[in-house]
């Protein structure tokens, strides 16, 4: 819960940001001002800490809702590196590195790939389960998705 004092830090900080955006390129510059309001170091402190920790879950909501961050890299587990073929996971990486399907929906891939009660999942396995799982997200209906699961890439990079 915020205390009325960190609060009240938050809103000086947003009236800051309102009325001298140049303000918050310093921070000791706003350290000195918000002391100088009444506000102690320790309270000065937990708003600025509440602030970087609102910021930081706020970036992670958007880098999900985004379907992902292009900084996070993806370690298979040792069952996904037995069962999944290079063949197909070439394919996922592919058509990611293509902007055709999302870090989340990959995830949804190797998911139900994972669930196949096949010994080893191929090419063949990967791109029905992909196509399936487009489809579901209505996104099977794009030319170059249809390209990507036929093989066809000349066709999407030209």
């Amino acid at each position: 819960m915020i205390g009325t004092k960190i609060l009240g830090i938050l809103e000086l900080l947003t009236r800051y940001v309102v009325d001298d955006p140049e303000m918050l390129v310093n921070e000791q510059v706003i350290y000195e001002h918000l002391v100088a309001q009444g506000f102690s170091p320790l309270e000065i402190e937990a708003a600025f800490a509440w602030l970087e920790r609102r910021m930081a879950l706020d970036e992670a909501r958007r880098a999900v809702a985004d379907g992902g961050s292009p900084h996070v890299w993806r370690v298979l587990t040792r069952e996904e590196e037995w069962r999944l073929t290079p063949e197909a996971l070439g394919f996922l990486l592919r058509l990611e590195g293509l902007g055709l399907i999302s870090p989340a929906i990959r995830e949804e891939v190797i998911e139900k790939a994972m669930a196949v009660d096949v010994e080893e999942v191929g090419l063949d396995e990967i791109r029905a389960i992909t196509a399936l799982i487009l489809a579901a997200h209505d996104r099977v209906g794009r030319v170059e998705v249809v390209h990507a699961l036929q093989g066809e890439w000349d066709q999407i990079y030209h």
